[in-house]
């Protein structure tokens, strides 16, 4: 290491090696620009370093470029593959250290796997059309699509009054009401009443569907009541022309009225 020589500074000592050289080698001056900058503002701890010690420190050097594969980061994982909810992440900012990069990358995974986890595991490979056809776009789309026709339906309204006919010792009440069919698209509404005009013991059919309708409505749920004894009698269909009741021994006496109501679909 070079410090002082003879009381001289760098400066001094470097201006007598350069005279020093030219004398010796004929004019040849030594260069004066960034080596002797380097020499005046060199610092250091004012030891020597073993071979050792170098080579330490040079294996632990971190070089602008190269193969970072090896590399660790150690940082707080916000990853799971028990999700549950979405978690808000800040934006990536330039000249962020490693660990807080690392983090909201973790996070962001965790959201895909949240992402993945609320699309289900329904089939979707046959939905949508074209380009979009087993896409989450395709999939909305049919669904879209497909309440477009049931809202359609919906808002056309098939109105049947006084189709229903009674059976023999039954006979309906006179306002439509009292006899009504209601078809929306795919879905039946059936409501009506009879009076019952003899006493039924165990079960009968009362009431037999219009022309239009036979064979084609699916009941999948019929109910009914009696309004003076306030019983509930079983009602059924049997899904092709007729609605019937079973009583179980119980009696609905004459004078008496059976109230039905229900819901089905259309077959056809």
């Amino acid at each position: 290491m070079i410090k002082n020589v003879d009381g001289n500074n760098l400066g001094t000592v470097w201006e007598k090696v350069a005279e020093l050289v030219k004398k010796l080698t004929g004019d040849v001056e030594l260069p004066k620009g960034n080596l002797q900058e380097q020499i005046l503002n060199h610092t250091h701890d004012n030891r020597y370093y073993t071979e050792n010690e170098i080579d330490e420190k040079l294996g632990e050097k971190l070089l602008k470029t190269g193969d970072s594969k090896d590399l660790t980061t150690t940082f707080t994982s916000q990853d799971s593959t028990n999700v549950t909810q979405w978690t808000d992440v800040g934006v990536l900012q330039s000249g962020e250290k490693h660990s807080s990069m690392f983090q909201k990358i973790s996070t962001m995974f965790k959201n895909i796997r949240y992402l993945y986890h609320m699309l289900g595991t329904a089939d979707i490979s046959t939905l949508g059309e074209g380009a979009d056809i087993g896409t989450v776009t395709g999939a909305l789309s049919k669904l879209n699509s497909d309440m477009t026709v049931v809202n359609s339906n919906l808002n056309t309204v098939v109105r049947i009054y006084n189709g229903l006919i009674a059976a023999e010792n039954v006979a309906f009440r006179d306002m439509n009401m009292y006899n009504s069919i209601f078809v929306f698209g795919k879905l039946v509404m059936i409501s009506f009443s009879v009076v019952v005009l003899s006493d039924i013991i165990n079960g009968q059919m009362i009431a037999t569907l219009p022309n239009s309708l036979q064979g084609k409505i699916e009941w999948n749920n019929l109910c009914g009541a009696t309004l003076n004894n306030r019983c509930c009698p079983f009602v059924f269909s049997d899904n092709t022309n007729d609605i019937l009741i079973r009583t179980d021994n119980m009696t609905i006496v004459q004078g008496d009225e059976i109230r039905v109501w229900g819901i089905g679909f259309s077959i056809n």
